[in-house]
């Protein structure tokens, strides 16, 4: 009996495109399944001029079960990934024997073998359950933008990853290439975990000072359709810039030039003026790149969570909301409609969404290089602040000495990765340089325009049109475009824009002061009931987190108010915790939660 048609009902249910897939023709692997004398069968692959058995070819659970049995890690985790599904035996094994399981990522190279595993097993256990998630294919970065979305639960709880050796036999490279997209997720995650705890607070601060100079300034939405169809340059900082900005001299008025903070001064000593400028950083340091009192030439887009100091010192400004969270789309409707774009983990993204919402097109990257200069080690044009010099090591592809940037002239070695470059030679990387690669990699994929990059050095993009600037603006030059006229006649928010900001801002403390409220109730009903059961503490936790974080105003201001505190709340403990250790482990975590709304919240008041 097949169960093919039973388990694409079930997958249709959540995940509508696989499902699509799955009845389709589409076919990567020539394969064959296989009986087998304990009755569940085997799937056999034919790769090259070898045929691989993915399952043992007499008792395929056993033998899977034996597999499981030496290995540990997974018996402690409540996040779980296996690299190679075949036909679901290891994945059922684990669904039936982790109690306490959160998620189970089952990744799986081949559509053939997955449309296999469906039509012999049923699968609609794992179907029907949302902490199973399955991802299919062998495309780049597939496995990485998958679970992204995850990533903080993943690095609350750490994600244990189980390699199948038959698997890893037949899809090598693939293996390769998931084991590598793993670890930088959980990369990016520890690295997007220490940012906020160190800039969360601090990106509120600069939000409250900004509400005011937000509801006076003119909005991205101002500009309407006045630049839809002209080209756009978004000039980054990278080490190559050097090598074509003064062809930016001949730009005049037939492109949208946007630079981003990082390259503002370098481009101002050389005489030449950009229509914007963008800033998004939080953070003091990126006060370096903007040292005169006073901006009147160019005007300046910045991110609510951006610098006051740096809106303050311009005239001219225009701001945009993000879609970091729907806390945005609230100050957005309060404060006029200013226009949202897509939250940008670097201000050069940030410069080509603000592009893409203009509707320019194409956009054209320079200065883009992610990657360090072959030959002098520098992370970026030496005279942004930024600018870092890392020290090849001798007799060592793998590893730089490069310094922190905390001031105090520390070095770190960390990992060197090369890359292919835009003219097909390979050239040195770093981590995080590698996940912005595949960051914009995804918007070349995903958004409706054009991309061309002309950075002229550094790592390649893939999905970009690749070519040099020049040749870059003899093709998409558009004459007669008028983007200085469609800046200075942007409108500019009434008299009432303090008032409205200070309303806001108002209605904000009201709302997390309600919180603050829940919160002492929920502490003092914890303390009258010390001996509460799991399954009552767990029904009290969801039911605080329902209360509390209801209003997405609320979930933002104290995500971002008491960032730590929030993520040792998230954190559940080893998944083999005793039923006791459990108990107690949740009730610190209840406790901790109503704790960090009242921290989130004397951090707050003192902002507005």
């Amino acid at each position: 009996m097949s169960y093919l048609d039973q388990n694409i009902k079930f997958l249709k249910l959540c995940d509508e495109v696989l499902a699509q897939r799955v009845a389709s023709d589409e076919n990567d692997a020539p394969i064959a399944l296989q009986a087998t004398e304990a009755g569940p069968p085997t799937l056999v692959v034919q790769n090259a001029d070898q045929a691989y058995a993915l399952h043992h070819p007499e008792d395929p659970i056993l033998q899977s079960r034996d597999f499981l049995d030496a290995i540990e890690n997974w018996k402690k985790s409540r996040n779980i990934a296996i690299i190679g599904g075949g036909l679901c035996y290891i994945p059922f094994l684990i669904y039936q024997a982790q109690k306490r399981l959160r998620n189970l990522i089952v990744l799986e190279p081949s559509i053939s073998v997955f449309r296999a595993a469906m039509h012999a097993v049923d699968m609609t256990p794992l179907l029907r359950d949302s902490r199973v998630r399955f991802v299919v294919g062998s495309q780049p970065g597939l496995v990485y933008n998958s679970l992204l979305p995850m990533v903080v639960e993943l690095t609350a709880n750490p994600l244990t990853a189980i390699e199948v050796p038959s698997i890893s036999a037949v899809f090598p490279d693939w293996t390769k290439s998931v084991k590598q997209q793993l670890m930088e997720v959980m990369q990016f995650g520890q690295s997007g975990l220490q940012t906020k705890f160190k800039d969360g607070p601090l990106t509120l601060s600069n939000l409250f000072q900004n509400l005011p100079l937000i509801a006076e300034s003119a909005g991205l939405s101002d500009l309407g359709e006045s630049l839809k169809g002209v080209p756009a340059i978004i000039v980054a900082a990278g080490p190559s810039l050097q090598k074509n900005i003064e062809q930016l001299r001949e730009v005049n008025d037939d492109f949208l030039v946007i630079c981003t903070d990082t390259a503002f001064e370098t481009l101002r000593r050389k005489g030449i003026k950009p229509h914007a400028v963008i800033t998004v950083d939080p953070t003091e340091l990126n006060l370096k790149h903007f040292p005169d009192a006073c901006y009147d030439e160019t005007v300046l887009l910045f991110d609510p969570e951006a610098r006051p100091e740096i809106a303050r010192k311009f005239s001219r400004r225009m701001t945009f909301m993000t879609d970091k969270h729907p806390f945005f789309e609230h100050i957005d409707k309060k404060l006029g409609g200013k226009g949202i774009a897509p939250k940008a983990s670097m201000v050069s993204q940030a410069g080509l969404y603000a592009a893409h919402f203009l509707g320019c097109d194409p956009v054209i990257l320079i200065g883009q290089d992610l990657a360090l200069d072959p030959q002098s080690g520098h992370t970026h044009n030496p005279e942004t602040a930024y600018c870092r010099t890392a020290q090849f090591v001798e007799d060592d592809r793998d590893h730089i000495d490069i310094p922190i940037p905390s001031g105090d002239q520390s070095i770190s070695r960390e990992n060197l990765f090369w890359v292919e470059g835009v003219d097909g030679k390979p050239v040195p990387t770093m981590q995080n340089f590698m996940v912005y690669i595949r960051l914009l990699e995804k918007d070349a994929h995903n958004l409706p325009l054009q991309i061309v990059d002309a950075t002229e050095g550094g790592a390649k993009i893939k999905g970009t049109e690749i070519t040099t600037l020049a040749e870059a603006m003899k093709t998409y030059r558009k004459s007669g475009a008028k983007v200085s006229e469609a800046f200075q006649t942007a409108h500019i928010s009434g008299d009432d824009a303090q008032s409205r900001a200070q309303d806001l801002i108002n209605s904000l403390k009201k709302i997390l002061i309600s919180r603050v409220d829940i919160a002492r109730d929920a502490l003092k009903q914890l303390e009258d009931s010390p001996d509460m059961s799991l399954p009552v503490i767990n029904k009290a936790i969801e039911s605080y987190q329902e209360k509390i974080f209801a209003d997405p105003v609320a979930e933002y201001l104290i995500e971002y108010g008491a960032p730590r505190e929030l993520f040792e709340f998230m954190k559940m403990g080893p998944a083999r915790a005793t039923d006791d250790e459990e108990q107690k482990r949740s009730l610190e975590r209840c406790r901790i939660l109503l704790e960090a709304v009242k921290q989130a919240a004397d951090r707050l008041l003192e902002y507005m």
